[in-house]
């Protein structure tokens, strides 16, 4: 290796790593992993709820209209309506 290649290898390696701090810097300032790890909570609580919520076999409602609402409809207005209480 001759010392122009040894030269932009090292560049190479710095900038590399300047990226990886500067994501984490960036990641740290907008809180996005703990965004992600709320979210993740959310996840694991709603699918809790589906468990207890979810009877044995299918449930549909039937609304004024004569449409059928499916169970996820259903849990989502649910709960839309008890967080507004």
């Amino acid at each position: 290796m001759n010392e122009f290649q040894k030269n932009i290898l090292i560049i190479v390696i710095v900038v590399l790593v300047l990226i990886l701090i500067f994501r984490e810097v960036q990641c740290w300032y907008w809180k996005i992993n703990k965004r992600i790890e709320l979210q993740e909570k959310q996840i694991e609580i709603l699918e809790e709820i589906l468990q207890i919520v979810k009877p044995e076999q299918s449930v549909e409602l039937i609304v004024a209209d004569d449409e059928k609402q499916s169970e996820e409809d259903f849990l989502m207005s649910t709960l839309a309506n008890n967080s507004s209480k």
